[in-house]
């Protein structure tokens, strides 16, 4: 009888709903419920992966009908503005950073092994967990932490990622200019890639299909 309040143009070429701590998959769709300003009322944001809709719902979870009025009056037209304003933000907020590096990881993790990252740290937004769809075992660990703690010079953020590698074969591949001994875990079988634009893009895809390899063996 109501038809979903479409909101796809609102999101970014590069929208990735998995960056969104506060959307949870179930029943085939990612969801996120916020409150609104009036009191009562509540927004369900739903995404399949290509659409993204919303809900209004009172407080028995039944649709407010005010908000589905193909000529909305002031106040669902106040209630409609809202939705589309917080939907806006977290977008925003949570959306992935400057760093084009950093987006291409994510893309190459989606479009060739089918992986969307997770945020397992409430109080951490930055850090994205990469999991294997085979025995949810990480693949990678995406961060941004202070460039000091590779040895470099400096204490701006970089984007890098951590990488399980053969044993035997890191002490060959360690250069401390774009593959550092790994950071925050063991240095015996993970590797840190610093994620500089500089980075040879396929000696780097071939590092993540090692990290694949010898986690899913």
């Amino acid at each position: 009888m109501y038809g979903l309040m479409d909101l796809t143009s609102l999101l970014p070429l590069d929208f990735n709903v998995s960056l969104l701590s506060c959307f949870h998959f179930s029943d085939g769709l990612w969801k996120a419920v916020f409150p609104l300003k009036e009191e009562d009322l509540s927004v369900v944001y739903s995404y399949d992966g290509k659409t993204m809709e919303a809900d209004v719902l009172d407080t028995e979870g039944e649709k407010f009908p005010l908000f589905y009025l193909p000529s909305p009056g002031p106040f669902s037209s106040m209630v409609r503005e809202e939705v589309e304003e917080l939907l806006s933000s977290l977008v925003h907020k949570y959306s992935p950073d400057d760093s084009e590096m950093r987006k291409r990881v994510l893309s190459l993790f989606k479009g060739k092994y089918g992986i969307e990252g997770d945020r397992p740290w409430s109080d951490d937004d930055e850090s994205i967990v990469l999991r294997s769809k085979k025995n949810n075992k990480w693949i990678g660990l995406l961060m941004d932490i202070p460039s000091s703690k590779l040895g470099l010079s400096g204490e701006e953020k970089v984007d890098v990622i951590n990488l399980k590698h053969s044993q035997s074969h890191i002490p060959h591949i360690i250069d401390r200019h774009f593959v550092f001994p790994a950071w925050h875990m063991s240095k015996k079988t993970w590797i840190t890639v610093l994620l500089s634009k500089e980075l040879d893009w396929e000696y780097f895809t071939s590092l993540v299909e090692e990290s694949r390899r010898l986690v899913e063996e």
